[in-house]
């Protein structure tokens, strides 16, 4: 008897617990509030074009690859929807990728998703019709020009073998492929049977509560492949919500008190072209750049641009996968002990020249307050250490485009975005035949170099051509890298797992609630 009381008062102990519990109402989930910078203006994958789209979407579908965190808050690329893949050369020196897919992914509507949804996604991308600004993505996959001209999107090379097998042929083999191109969130497989304004995911997360009043609720999907190692159980995205509570903040305007943010990079460089049709000499331009106090620019511009240490900002990746920036080095000399002596330099070079007439050189840009700043900083430089005399020429948004579009320009200011998470995005749009080459740069050395680190297998000597083709592009002076931009964070101290993929996108997948 005595045992059997014990075993009654452990049971009523528990009623008392349950029933306690059950007093506080149902349990809420673990939600992770999060507030970025941009609008979102469509969860369309083909369609997203900046940093806060790419985010949500990347939460919402999953791509070949994907994205983890590496344990150091930094991206590492693992397998996603592809169980694994295979590369082979051919002899035609195309090559060719076939992906497995896991067996028994679904849709957030229960139907799998099958090699099929890839193909239809990626012809779809492609498509003119279409007019995704992502399109180029695909440009490296055997049949694109041909497709993008003809508008037969079955000439572009991905077929389905069979449902869970997804073959890719490559005009040429590209060593960042997988890592860059299948991990993009342009990139992701959608239904063709979707209907229209519906959102159907594949990935970690679903959509529970639509776009209200700019904020978005996502819920963990339990059928996810990988749903034991999620964290948040929901995730509440606001664009702008300054005034409302959350857990993390991203800002790209100036911030107070430094300290209490974490800085990370943007895909972005503050970029002074010359239009090589402006003929001035490459004394002169190199001249310009050397006096061009870069750290003096950023400060004007406040506490989210520092000086420019070459074209390709900190974040955007080697073929190695190491920060290119990093492993390159710096292409520009921004120490501010030694400025005197590049103003000298500069002088030097132009012993002999003749500058051009009052009004022959003027510098177009976007009037707003910081860079009206900006602009004069850089007309009172060159006319104080060189003698020169630059037009100042402030446009709305609309002016600068037509006068780009139609060449008629001899400098400008311009904002240079890399849409992929590799150094040669920005490097190519400066070859001779690029449709981004706005500055009729034409540089047949710097076209060969391009073209051999596009055909290189070797990721040693990829890295290094590109290398020589950046510090080629500075040395002509028609592009002058000016200021870095970047991302200015905040976390919930309670919270820790926030990991980003150093060009913009931000994962919260694997947030979890720090040890008390």
């Amino acid at each position: 008897m005595k045992n059997m009381r014990k075993i009654t008062a452990l049971l009523l102990a528990l009623a008392l617990v349950l029933g306690l519990s059950g007093c506080g109402g149902e349990a809420q989930p673990f939600t992770v509030r999060v507030d970025l910078p941009q609008q979102v203006s469509t969860l369309d994958p083909a369609m997203v074009t900046n940093d806060a789209e790419r985010t949500v979407v990347s939460h919402l579908y999953e791509n070949l690859m994907k994205l983890s965190n590496d344990g150091q808050g930094r991206a590492k690329v693992v397998s996603g929807l592809a169980a694994g893949y295979q590369c082979e050369n051919n002899l035609d020196g195309t090559q060719t990728y076939t992906f497995s897919l896991r067996p028994g992914i679904t849709w957030s509507d229960g139907k799998t998703v099958t090699a099929g949804d890839f193909v239809y996604a990626w012809q779809r991308l492609a498509d003119p019709a279409t007019e995704s600004p992502n399109a180029a993505l695909l440009s490296k996959v055997a049949g694109y020009a041909s497709a993008r001209k003809s508008g037969d999107m079955t000439k572009l090379q991905v077929t389905a073998a069979d449902d869970q097998t997804l073959v890719v042929v490559l005009s040429k083999p590209c060593l960042y492929f997988a890592e860059v191109i299948c991990t993009h969130a342009a990139t992701m497989p959608v239904r063709s049977d979707a209907p229209e304004g519906t959102v159907l995911a594949n990935g970690p997360y679903r959509i529970v509560k639509e776009w209200q009043d700019g904020a978005v609720t996502l819920a963990a999907d339990a059928n996810y492949h990988d749903a034991r190692r999620l964290g948040p159980e929901e995730l509440h995205f606001t664009c702008g919500a300054a005034a409302e509570e959350t857990d993390f903040r991203l800002t790209y305007d100036k911030v107070e008190e430094e300290d209490l943010w974490t800085m990370a990079p943007v895909a972005q460089t503050g970029t002074l072209v010359i239009n090589q049709m402006a003929s001035l000499s490459e004394e002169l331009r190199q001249a310009m750049s050397l006096t061009i106090d870069r750290a003096e620019v950023a400060e004007i511009l406040g506490s989210n641009y520092t000086a420019a240490a070459g074209l390709i900002p900190h974040g955007i990746r080697n073929t190695k996968g190491e920060e290119y920036r990093l492993a390159v080095g710096a292409m520009i000399d921004n120490d501010p002990e030694s400025y005197e002596s590049r103003c000298e330099a500069a002088r030097e070079l132009l012993k002999g020249q003749t500058l051009p007439a009052i009004g022959n050189v003027s510098l177009l840009y976007v009037s707003d307050a910081a860079t009206d700043q900006v602009a004069l900083a850089l007309r009172t430089t060159w006319q104080q250490t060189l003698g020169l005399t630059v037009m100042l020429r402030a446009v709305t948004l609309e002016e600068m485009q037509e006068a780009i579009d139609k060449g008629e320009f001899s400098m400008a200011l311009v904002m240079m975005t890399s849409e992929q998470n590799d150094a040669s995005a920005m490097l190519q749009d400066w070859t001779s035949k690029a449709s981004e080459n706005y500055a009729n740069i034409s540089n047949s050395a710097y076209d060969l170099l391009m073209r051999i680190a596009d055909a290189s297998t070797s990721v040693e000597a990829r890295d290094a051509y590109l290398g020589d083709a950046e510090r080629m592009l500075l040395e002509s002076g028609y592009v002058m890298p000016i200021c870095f931009v970047a991302g200015s964070w905040q976390l919930n101290d309670d919270l820790t797992g926030v990991f980003s993929d150093g060009f913009g996108r931000y994962f919260f997948s694997g947030v979890t609630e720090r040890a008390k």
